[in-house]
């Protein structure tokens, strides 16, 4: 076999629905099954087969080497599951541009930019909470097999020392790719996590968290986001820019991970497309907010612009006018050097 890797790929992608070769010069082209009776997967184009296949084989090696839940490993799932899984996060772009995508989640793989939160770490004092002195602190997780991402990001708000005032904020699921020493961040999902019953605290930080929506412009969006969701992004935005990472990619439809809930949770085409939008659109739509209400983040291009991301520049200075908004960029922007000094584990 001349392309050991690129021929299991195929074979693992052609399972899955793809069928007809169609070989184009160099390219491969896979076209989807047509059929209303098997799942297809849209079609795929190997741009260049000995260029596929190096990377596919860096991108299983470090699977293999990984300690990452992400990355468990055994002969039972062995590569046939990860060169077959891991198109659950492909976008219609990332099917035309399979070299990118396969070197995009080794580099996720591989990254240890915020591995300095893998125990839970203060970056700031947000303030007296219903009479709590409480500080916002971030921890970076590690994700199971079968996620977006290997890592998520979790904010806190509250006062470590009393437990059970910390406030969890949604969980930020990202990977950070690597071109030529220049970061980039994709963040693939936002999720809520359950809120323990904090005996109104949690009642009196909701209403510091409203107080983002006093100057927020596009009124007609304010209800797309809890304000939490928009917490957990300004303090992810100002995190990344203390790192010095500008340039950060939000995904609109991931084809196959839609089709596989419609498989698993056997839902109709009227509950996929809800929840279709409700996992993208209102993703999309929150960062979009959010960089109206931040001077210095720009919205650089939107989906099928020039692929199927949104696009989010973060320039070296960042502010904003909404008083809560700038208390969040003020804390995370010496998020590293504040993470370097103080530090306690739950």
């Amino acid at each position: 076999m001349k392309y050991k890797h690129v021929e299991t790929l195929i074979r693992q992608l052609q399972n899955r629905g793809s069928g007809i070769l169609i070989n184009s010069g160099n390219k491969i082209i896979i076209n989807p099954i047509k059929s209303d009776e098997v799942d297809t997967m849209p079609q795929v184009t190997i741009n260049n087969p000995e260029v596929l296949n190096s990377l596919l084989e860096q991108y299983l090696i470090s699977i293999k080497e990984s300690d990452l839940p992400f990355c468990e490993w055994n002969e039972r799932i062995g590569e046939k599951y990860y060169l077959s899984n891991v198109w659950n996060n492909a976008t219609n772009y990332d099917f035309d541009n399979p070299e990118r995508f396969i070197k995009r989640y080794t580099d996720f793989i591989l990254d240890d930019t915020f591995s300095c939160f893998d125990e839970i770490k203060c970056i700031g004092s947000f303030g007296l909470i219903g009479g709590v002195e409480s500080y916002v602190y971030i921890r970076r997780d590690k994700c199971p097999r079968g996620y977006e991402t290997p890592f998520e990001l979790s904010f806190f708000i509250g006062n470590i020392e009393d437990p059970a005032t910390l406030y969890p904020l949604p969980k930020i699921r990202y990977g950070i790719e690597n071109n030529g020493g220049k970061k980039g961040t994709y963040v693939y999902a936002i999720q809520n996590d359950i809120k323990p019953a904090l005996f109104g605290y949690n009642d009196e930080l909701d209403n510091n968290f409203r107080e983002i929506n006093d100057c927020i412009s596009g009124m007609e969006n304010r209800g797309v986001h809890s304000p939490s969701f928009l917490v957990a992004i300004v303090l992810l935005l100002g995190t990344l820019r203390s790192v010095n990472i500008s340039d950060v990619m939000v995904p609109d439809m991931l084809l196959d991970r839609r089709k596989n809930k419609s498989r698993f949770n056997n839902m109709s085409e009227e509950e996929l497309d809800s929840l279709q939008y409700n996992l993208t659109n209102k993703t999309i739509k929150t960062f979009i907010r959010i960089a109206m209400e931040i001077i210095g983040v720009d919205i650089s291009a939107y989906p099928n612009d020039i692929d199927s991301f949104l696009h989010i520049k973060v320039n070296s200075d960042i502010s904003s006018k909404n008083h809560i908004i700038a208390k969040l960029l003020e804390i995370s922007k010496e998020s590293k050097e504040i993470s370097e000094q103080r530090g306690t584990s739950i």
